[in-house]
């Protein structure tokens, strides 16, 4: 059985001890690294690699949020967990637009820190109730009047895919005969066709794990794909992920 690595970053020496201390006594988890500064950590994530990032905002040296922008930056395949007493909306969609997968407030875990983790090594997003409350009705709401679109759109299938930048528009690649490529405004690449295939089973409520058996794959490669999928969709969680889909017409009502 894999390992899942894991890194704190948390200002509060006994919430860190706490935290590490379960986390280490859980079969199949180690704490790989403990941090009470953002200096130390940003050396760690420059340098080690992880599996998972359970992070605090509060700290003395830095913010967290640009920490979670690093991580994402460099360590992609890594899960982010902001684990924090912060609950404002500003704080909130600022480090999920970072990067984070999971935003869990300190007084507020269902799952305790142990079940967060594990669901976000199998493909959730662990989000406080509360929290959970604001995305949903900001999923939800009526788009004010002036507001932009969702930043993706769909391409017909028999045009090129182009995207505009500084140089004006410029040609990305041809779209698949019979799909509707899913690009970004910044001209990402469409959602592959085995991220397809994860993302119509993820709206089937499977796992991660459950898609590697029917896939024959690891819930580690399917993960990363889930984790693709949230980058091209530009959304932060499965809920999103669906939702999004469905807009665009990937996936079926």
């Amino acid at each position: 059985m894999s390992v899942a690595r894991i890194v704190l970053v948390e200002d509060d020496g006994d919430v860190r001890r706490r935290f590490s201390d379960l986390l280490d006594k859980e079969p199949g988890f180690t704490v790989v690294g403990a941090f009470g500064l953002g200096a130390p950590a940003r050396r760690f994530i420059a340098e080690e690699d992880f599996d998972v990032l359970l992070i605090d905002l509060g700290l003395p040296d830095d913010d967290g949020r640009e920490l979670i922008r690093l991580c994402t930056r460099i360590r992609p395949s890594a899960e982010i967990v902001v684990v924090t007493v912060f609950a404002d909306s500003d704080r909130v969609f600022s480090c999920l637009e970072a990067g984070a997968t999971g935003y869990v407030l300190k007084d507020e875990m269902p799952a305790g820190i142990v079940g967060s983790v594990r669901m976000v090594l199998s493909g959730g997003s662990p989000v406080s109730p509360s929290i959970a409350r604001r995305l949903l009705a900001r999923l939800g709401r009526p788009r004010r009047t002036g507001e932009k679109p969702s930043t993706l759109h769909s391409v017909a299938s028999t045009q090129a895919i182009v995207a505009r930048d500084g140089n004006g528009l410029r040609a990305v690649a041809p779209a698949a005969k019979g799909r509707a490529p899913v690009m970004s405004a910044a001209g990402e690449e469409a959602l592959s066709a085995r991220e397809r295939e994860i993302l119509e089973l993820v709206a089937k409520g499977f796992s991660s794990a459950e898609i590697g058996t029917v896939l024959s794959v690891s819930p580690h490669t399917v993960a990363t794909h889930v984790k693709n999928i949230y980058r091209k969709l530009s959304v932060h969680s499965r809920t999103e992920a669906v939702y999004e889909a469905r807009g665009l017409g990937l996936l079926g009502p």
